[in-house]
């Protein structure tokens, strides 16, 4: 996220094939890594890979107003199996995503839903929305929050 508030996702899926585009990392006010692209500049990055696991994704419109956020859960055959980096281009494509990169293929994905209560002692609870491996998701170094404001600036 940039410091004036407008989403970025970038550098390039690869500097062999694509230009680097230079930044200034003192633009921004927040930084996520992920570790595969599936969306770029409105193609899908396909691979070889037949692997099917938990996968949290993120991508980005082409005119930057629209973000997506994606969590499959994986790993349990009784829930889901996953799903693989293909198919997560193609949804996160289907979705209209300009760029998209996944940010774990793994078990450690947690989606939660903030809900306010009138209980001054735990006014806030949150509700998971995803069925993690183990049973608050595993601890991680990152993590992705949205707010959702009731007008937007631009």
């Amino acid at each position: 996220m940039r410091k004036d508030g407008s989403p970025y996702i970038g550098n390039c899926v690869d500097t062999t094939k694509f230009t680097f585009e230079p930044y200034d990392l003192n633009q921004f006010s927040g930084l996520v890594s992920g570790t595969n692209w599936v969306r770029y500049r409105g193609y899908s990055v396909l691979t070889t890979s037949e692997v099917v696991q938990a996968v949290t994704a993120i991508g980005l419109s082409s005119d930057k107003k629209t973000m997506y956020a994606l969590v499959v859960d994986g790993g349990d055959t009784n829930f889901s199996v996953g799903i693989g980096l293909n198919d997560v281009a193609a949804l996160m494509g289907a979705l209209d995503a300009y760029d998209a990169f996944v940010l774990n293929s793994g078990a450690t994905s947690v989606m939660v839903q903030k809900t306010l209560t009138a209980d001054p002692f735990n006014p806030i609870i949150w509700n998971p929305v995803s069925k993690p491996l183990t049973a608050g998701g595993s601890a991680s170094i990152s993590g992705v929050g949205f707010v959702k404001r009731s007008s937007i600036k631009n």
